[in-house]
C-alpha cells in the first residue's frame, strides 16, 4: 500500500526538516561597552560588566507563550560574585537590561566565591522585582553545556546535558513563574544595571533552536518491489 511512484524515479533523497537553529545575526544588539561579538550560530561575551552595562540581544517574537527551545553554551571566565548572566530570556518588555523588565523569565549563569564552578538559575521578574526561582548544583567553567528550556503554562523545566544529541542528562531545573503567561520579546542573552563594577564574566551562547532541537534527518521512503502488472513501485 502507499503511495507510488514509477519504477524508474531514482533514489529518494533524506528529508531534513525546517526546523534550523536561530540566526542570531538578525537579533538586535546593544553593545554600548563592546563586549559581543556575534555570528549566524553564535554570540560570545568577553569580559562583560555582569552588572554594570546595558548589554543585550533581543528579537521581536509577537507572542510567545508555550514552549521548547534548545541551544549550547558555556562560562569561560568568571569574577567571583558575578552574574547572572541571563543566557535565555522572555520578557513583556523590549530593549533593555533584564532588571528593568516589567515581567520576565530568565535562565542565567551566576558565578559565587568557588573558583572554576557557576551555576545556572531560574528567574523572574515579577512586576519589576527580580526573583530566583531555582539553582543548579555547581558546573564547571571552560566546558560546553547542551540546555533544553520547555515552558508549559507556568512551569519551567530546564534540562542540562553534556552531549549535543542531549542524551547524556547531567542536571534537571524546574520552578513554578508567576508571570503573565504571554510574552513577546526573546531575549538570548542580557546582563544587568545595578551599578556594581568588576564583576566581569565571558562565554558564549550558541545554536539557539525555538522548536528544542537541531536539524532532523529524516529516514528516506523505503523503495518495495515492483507491484505485478505494473511498473510502480510502493513507498513503506
Amino acid at each position: 500500500g502507499g503511495t507510488s511512484i514509477n519504477s524508474n524515479e531514482k533514489s529518494i533523497a533524506p528529508q531534513v526538516s525546517s526546523n534550523a537553529d536561530e540566526n542570531l545575526s538578525t537579533y538586535v544588539e546593544n553593545d554600548p561597552s563592546s563586549n559581543i561579538s556575534v555570528t549566524n550560530s553564535c554570540l560570545t561575551y568577553t569580559n562583560v560588566q555582569t552588572r554594570n552595562v546595558n548589554a543585550f540581544m533581543v528579537k521581536d517574537m509577537t507572542q510567545i507563550a508555550d514552549l521548547t527551545h534548545s541551544f549550547d553554551g558555556q562560562v569561560t571566565s568568571a569574577a567571583q560574585f558575578s552574574g547572572e548572566t541571563a543566557v535565555w530570556g522572555i520578557s513583556d518588555t523590549s530593549g533593555i537590561s533584564y532588571n528593568n523588565w516589567a515581567n520576565g523569565v530568565f535562565i542565567g549563569f551566576y558565578s559565587d566565591a568557588t573558583l572554576g564552578k557557576v551555576i545556572l538559575k531560574i528567574g523572574q521578574i515579577l512586576n519589576g522585582v527580580q526573583q530566583t526561582l531555582a539553582a543548579s548544583n555547581y558546573l564547571n567553567m571552560s566546558t560546553r553545556f547542551y540546555l533544553k528550556v520547555t515552558k508549559v503554562g507556568t512551569s519551567v523545566t530546564v534540562n542540562i546535558y553534556s552531549d549535543a544529541g542531549k542524551t547524556v542528562l547531567i542536571q534537571t531545573i524546574s520552578a513554578v513563574v508567576s508571570v503573565p503567561n504571554t510574552m513577546r520579546y526573546l531575549y538570548p542573552f542580557a546582563v544587568r544595571t545595578i551599578n556594581t563594577l568588576d564583576k566581569t564574566m565571558s562565554g558564549d551562547v550558541c545554536r539557539l533552536n525555538l522548536t528544542g532541537g537541531g536539524q532532523q534527518v529524516l529516514a528516506a521512503p523505503v523503495l518495495n518491489d515492483p507491484m505485478s502488472g505494473n511498473q510502480q513501485v510502493g513507498l513503506s
